[in-house]
């Protein structure tokens, strides 16, 4: 009799599926495919790799400032205004203008403010803040265990 198989993993990059409502894009995990897979690596590492390679085309041209309606779910490091004032202080570009009645800006502030401060923007500072929207992603590795003859 045979020792049984380990079962093969595979990682499978998935782009997700993003709508846009007419106001912003969102991340459409309701009723439906969070996603559709891309492709697989028998190695965490290489499917890392190309993940990253395909996020970087995918974020060319995008704002990421356009996926959500509030700060609060474009990020979990930098949850409101301030931090992200602070973060943008520290890259040395300046901080959106215009607030509202509460002192607070909007998001239509800050997609504003990255559609203007883009041209002027290294590499590395939009990297930055784009690590910083770290809820916004288009592109995910799922870990899927091949099943062989097994049900």
């Amino acid at each position: 009799m045979s020792e049984p198989l380990e079962p093969k993993v595979v990682y499978v990059v998935q782009q997700i599926n993003w709508r846009f409502n007419d106001m912003w894009y969102y991340r459409d995990d309701d009723g439906g495919p969070v996603g559709w897979p891309t492709h697989a690596f028998t190695t965490r590492d290489k499917a890392e790799r190309h993940r990253r390679d395909k996020e970087r085309e995918a974020r060319a041209g995008e704002n990421p400032f356009g996926y959500g309606e509030k700060l609060s779910e474009l990020s979990t490091t930098h949850r409101d205004d301030a931090s992200l004032a602070a973060l943008v202080r520290e890259l040395g570009l300046a901080a959106p203008r215009g607030v509202d009645e509460r002192g607070y800006f909007s998001l239509q502030n800050w997609e504003d403010w990255w559609d203007w401060q883009k041209k002027g923007m290294t590499a590395q500072q939009a990297e930055r803040i784009w690590e910083a929207m770290d809820r916004v992603t288009f592109f995910e590795i799922v870990q899927l265990q091949l099943g062989g003859d097994r049900p």
